[in-house]
């Protein structure tokens, strides 16, 4: 069995568990009880009979003619028994002869349970019956026996079991919720030490991997976990110092043909003149901004953000937006392009190479995977010293449970128009490149309309 929360289990299990032996208790007290008051209900039958067995007697006596005479003589107006002398009590007692019949019974006797002790049963459980055969006194060794069946009913004890029943079934609830709250704050201290481990593992970052959980500080049982995670957290750490320094190397690799190729184009443009001129130039330009995204790329691959020097400047939104769809819209001559702008003198502050990344990424990624016939819609909002821009297109192969995916590293679409021109890095590098400046990326529209905002840019 699949257990999906340990604490909900261990509380289920134990409640359960404690209710049982509760119940389990309560059910032996009123069986012990009920067998300890019927044990003392057939005791006392038994002593009654014995008690009323002493009151007949057998009289002879010769009369004044010398004739023999044989008599009964029964006590039982000097032998009093309250427990059978009540209409209300349900109790009795009947003496039969050795022919069976009723010599003497008590005033409220029933002469039913006649029969009934015969068959050796009680009345639907509500008496018990006691059946004995006696000598009279006096009798002789060789007459017939007399039997006396003696009945109490059980009423009384009912009552008992009721009452202890009831008391049982009280307080075993009341027990029961005693017993579930105490399993709640066991459990719950029990998983405490589980909870601060997934709490203490969380603020564990990717940019310092050198912490290790502290075992010493751990239960027991917590201990092997603790071993296993920091055995985790070594190797990550070492596949990280590995992939920084790869991304150092390859830095370093790739920055050197960018100089010579940066050093070429100089000295062409300072010996070159007119259109060549401006092409060596244009190429120089080109250059700069390879090294510059070679350099933003690495270190943002490699979790070193913080080493990158921003440098925030004045730009007049209008301008940097139009020359952005300008220049990304030069691929895509069937697609249209929607501007709206919410106010068309305003300036921001950001690190231009950053805002153009981001917006040639998006824009770009709007163009390649908008349904055909439809534009790509790019607007501004402005909201005190804030601004967002927001990228808008209609992509039909999208569903509902693909958004979390949009901003994950290589995942795309396969259907996708862009025919594999796309590696799937956009959005995630555009996440990045937010979370850098300090920006919020989301993506929202009511599918097959996606929309994703850049929001938080400084307004100037």
């Amino acid at each position: 069995m699949k257990i999906r929360s340990i604490s909900k289990h261990l509380l289920v299990t134990q409640a359960l568990l404690l209710t049982l032996l509760v119940f389990m208790f309560a059910g032996g007290l009123y069986s012990y009880v009920r067998g300890v008051l019927y044990k003392k209900l057939e005791r006392q039958l038994a002593e009654d009979a014995q008690a009323l067995s002493l009151l007949i007697e057998i009289e002879r006596w010769t009369d004044k003619n010398g004739v023999q005479h044989r008599g009964i003589d029964i006590e039982t107006d000097d032998f009093q028994l309250p427990a059978y002398e009540k209409d209300d009590q349900g109790n009795g007692y009947i003496f039969l002869n050795a022919k069976g019949e009723v010599v003497t019974q008590s005033p409220y006797a029933d002469s039913r349970f006649i029969d009934l002790a015969e068959k050796r049963r009680a009345l639907q459980g509500e008496v018990r019956i006691l059946k004995i055969q006696f000598l009279p006194r006096k009798a002789g060794a060789n007459e017939p026996k007399w039997s006396l069946i003696v009945y109490r009913s059980t009423q009384e004890i009912q009552e008992i079991l009721s009452s202890i029943m009831l008391g049982s079934i009280l307080c075993g609830s009341v027990l029961v919720v005693l017993a579930v709250a105490a399993c709640w704050w066991s459990v719950r201290s029990g998983v405490a030490p589980v909870n601060d481990l997934a709490h203490e593992v969380s603020e564990v970052d990717v940019t310092d991997l050198s912490y290790r959980v502290e075992l010493a500080q751990l239960p027991e049982e917590l201990r092997p976990v603790g071993e296993k995670l920091n055995d985790l957290l070594e190797r990550i750490e070492t596949a990280f110092a590995r992939e920084r320094r790869f991304s150092a190397s390859a830095a370093h690799e790739l920055r050197t043909p960018l100089a010579e190729l940066k050093a070429i184009l100089q000295v062409g443009d300072s010996m070159a003149e007119g259109n060549l001129k401006q092409m060596f130039q244009d190429g120089d330009e080109v250059v700069q901004k390879m090294e510059s995204l070679l350099v933003t790329l690495l270190t943002l691959m490699g979790g070193r953000s913080e080493e990158l020097s921003l440098k925030g400047k004045s730009i007049h939104l209008v301008e940097f937006l139009q020359k952005r769809i300008e220049e990304n819209a030069e691929g895509y001559p069937d697609t249209q392009i929607a501007l709206e702008l919410d106010g068309t003198n305003a300036q921001i502050l950001a690190d231009e190479g950053l805002l153009s990344r981001v917006m040639d990424n998006l824009i770009n990624n709007a163009l390649s995977y908008a349904d055909e016939g439809t534009a790509v819609r790019v607007w501004s909002q402005l909201d005190n010293d804030r601004a967002s821009i927001v990228v808008s297109n209609q992509c039909s192969l999208l569903e509902e449970e693909d958004r979390e995916f949009l901003t994950e590293p290589f995942w795309r679409k396969d259907a996708a128009r862009s025919g594999g021109e796309h590696l799937g890095l956009g959005l995630n590098l555009v996440k990045k490149y937010c979370e850098v400046m300090g920006w919020q990326l989301t993506i929202g529209g009511k599918l097959p309309e996606v929309e994703i905002t850049v929001s938080g840019i400084q307004l100037q």
